[in-house]
């Protein structure tokens, strides 16, 4: 057992396998449970703020019921939806949710057409939802701005938000 299977058995009571996935910022693994049931295991970094996670997780909570596939927060043994790890970084979990990115499906009229229709489901179902925290341009989190760079979407680059 290695030591992230180890964490998740420990702290959410689920035994299974670890796959490391990329991750620009927090630590990402699959953990595929002995039940064949998959999770998306996320270790964030010690200086993560805890009301940046919260506010993650009420996002997640906020589009939970519309029809729209999004990963359910997933409570360790204790009820908590993080652990605190003994070096700092906080360990979440959640449900695991079957896809592929859109560079590789094809890039379809009719799949963007379901992005767009998936989007405003999601906007609709966040616009009641409180601001996020304030938070530093070194942060970590991002967000997309508009521009001209010819790629599908007509988005640029990623910007840190300094709002």
């Amino acid at each position: 057992m290695t030591d992230h299977e180890r964490l998740v058995a420990d702290v959410f009571g689920i035994r299974g396998d670890y796959t490391p996935l990329p991750g620009e910022i927090d630590e990402n693994a699959r953990i595929t449970g002995s039940d064949g049931r998959s999770y998306l295991l996320r270790i964030s970094p010690p200086e993560t703020d805890v009301s940046a996670l919260r506010f993650r997780q009420s996002v997640l909570q906020a589009v939970a019921d519309i029809d729209v596939a999004t990963p359910a927060v997933v409570s360790a043994v204790d009820e908590s939806t993080w652990a605190i790890l003994d070096d700092g970084r906080t360990a979440h979990l959640y449900s695991w949710v079957d896809g592929m990115a859109y560079s590789e499906a094809g890039r379809s009229p009719d799949l963007a057409h379901e992005i767009g229709v998936a989007a405003g489901r999601i906007v609709n179902a966040l616009a009641d939802l409180p601001r996020g925290p304030p938070r530093p341009a070194s942060s970590g989190i991002f967000r997309m701005r508009a521009g001209s760079s010819g790629n599908a979407w007509g988005l640029s680059t990623i910007h840190a938000d300094s709002d």
